[in-house]
């Protein structure tokens, strides 16, 4: 039994490395293409892919470029919303990395974005609200914690009923 926990362990590594290696190559590629909207999307899902690696610094400079590539196709409503959860994503990887400061902006714009492209507030803006509300606990900005926490539990109550209540937690 333990040879054969053993052998799954080494296998994942291996399979890890490959991915790593292959997800290198896949950037270089990127990197070449022209700055179009799948571009960035398909540099986002590769984002997530480095994040699962828990190479967190890998997986959020290259969101920050498909940001940039997402901010040239902003005035196309698609483009607006993926860019406003491609931004709250990005503050909470700050976030969850210990820099809390480096979140803010990203949450903040985040959170206007969602707002400005729905014209309501739900289940897309919750997380990012309590996200906000960590970050500005964490730099001692406690009047604008209460009040993001205060937003997020308004939208609870107010009709936001699709959503997992575990998923709301404080980092």
């Amino acid at each position: 039994m333990y040879r054969q926990v053993q052998d799954y362990t080494n296998n994942f590594h291996i399979q890890l490395e490959m991915n790593f290696l292959s997800n290198r190559w896949v950037l270089t590629i990127l990197e070449g293409n022209e700055l179009s909207f799948e571009t960035a999307k398909t540099l986002v899902r590769l984002s997530i892919v480095y994040e699962q690696l828990q190479n967190y610094d890998q997986a959020m400079a290259i969101i920050k470029k498909a940001l940039e590539i997402f901010g040239h196709h902003g005035d196309d409503v698609e483009a607006s919303s993926v860019l406003a959860d491609v931004e709250g994503h990005l503050g909470y990887l700050y976030l969850w990395n210990g820099k809390p400061s480096e979140a803010l902006p990203y949450l903040e714009r985040s959170v206007a974005r969602k707002k400005d492209i729905d014209g309501k507030e739900c289940i897309a803006t919750l997380s990012v609200w309590n996200y906000l509300g960590v970050a500005y606990a964490h730099v001692h900005r406690l009047d604008e914690a209460l009040s993001a926490f205060k937003s997020a539990k308004s939208l609870i109550w107010n009709g936001c009923r699709d959503f997992d209540l575990l998923s709301i937690y404080i980092l």
